[in-house]
């Protein structure tokens, strides 16, 4: 109960208190306006999240094609090796002959050529042929490296050469004496 300002009693109906409000929070509930203050306090950073993870995890996935394809490289490389009896003198070797062409020293046909190119999937890759032993000599070996384009935190940097032994560093270089990878894949939680 409330006293008027008449000093008189006036009665509260009961709900007549919560009635305006409910009025009042459901016409803006309705109005278009409360539309956009959800999406602005609401769906849009859940989105902002999930697209986080997901690039974090597109990181992983790029990481994961890097380590495929470390492994995978020497393997082609002494494949081109036992066909042409040199080592090929660069990723570009290893990739596709023009269109209606052979394959040939110059483009073997063994990988993609983006890969061929050196810039796949977020990794620059940088093959390099050893010095030879002696003046006149094939080269020593070769030496193939894996640097991510966007060098965040937990990417990795590869290398291997002819004794075909992936080796990874986080955040810098990797080189021979960096330790033997032990990544299949990464893993994205």
């Amino acid at each position: 109960m409330s006293r008027s300002g008449n000093g008189g009693v006036r009665r509260i109906e009961p709900g007549s208190f919560i009635d305006p409000m409910f009025q009042k929070s459901y016409h803006w509930v309705n109005n278009r306006n409360a539309f956009v203050v959800f999406l602005a306090l609401v769906a849009v950073p859940v989105g902002l999240m999930a697209l986080h993870g997901s690039l974090r995890n597109h990181g992983c996935a790029l990481q994961n094609n890097a380590v495929h394809n470390m492994r995978s490289l020497p393997i082609l490389v002494i494949t081109y090796r036992e066909a042409y009896g040199t080592y090929p003198p660069s990723l570009a070797a290893l990739g596709p002959p023009p269109s209606g062409q052979p394959s040939s020293t110059e483009a073997a046909g063994y990988i993609d050529p983006k890969l061929a190119s050196g810039n796949y999937i977020g990794y620059f890759f940088h093959y390099t042929l050893k010095k030879p032993l002696h003046n006149g000599d094939s080269p020593a070996g070769y030496v193939i490296v894996a640097d991510p384009i966007v060098d965040d935190p937990g990417r990795h940097h590869y290398y291997v050469s002819e004794d075909a032994i992936v080796r990874s560093e986080e955040r810098r270089p990797a080189t021979a004496e960096s330790p033997q990878s032990n990544e299949d894949s990464c893993v994205c939680w």
